[in-house]
């Protein structure tokens, strides 16, 4: 990860409240958005962090191309 790269967590009250008002509460467990409070992976946040530049990148040309994002499912 370079200097310039700035990464940000979800505090266990964040976390909390993003869960008190999920969207897709009536969604089976494991098709939910999963909310992480704190760094989960620390050795992860390099691959993490490039990964989010590469789907900033992608979002920005289907943009431009006229699409809408709803969704994105990492697997």
């Amino acid at each position: 990860m370079d200097q310039d790269t700035v990464v940000v967590a979800l505090t266990r009250e964040g976390r909390s409240l993003l869960e008190a008002h999920r969207r897709d509460a009536e969604a089976p467990a494991g098709e939910r958005q999963a909310f992480h409070a704190g760094i989960q992976r620390p050795r992860e946040l390099e691959h993490d962090s490039a990964l989010y530049r590469a789907y900033l990148d992608e979002a920005e040309r289907l943009h431009e191309a006229g699409a809408e994002i709803r969704r994105v499912v990492l697997e």
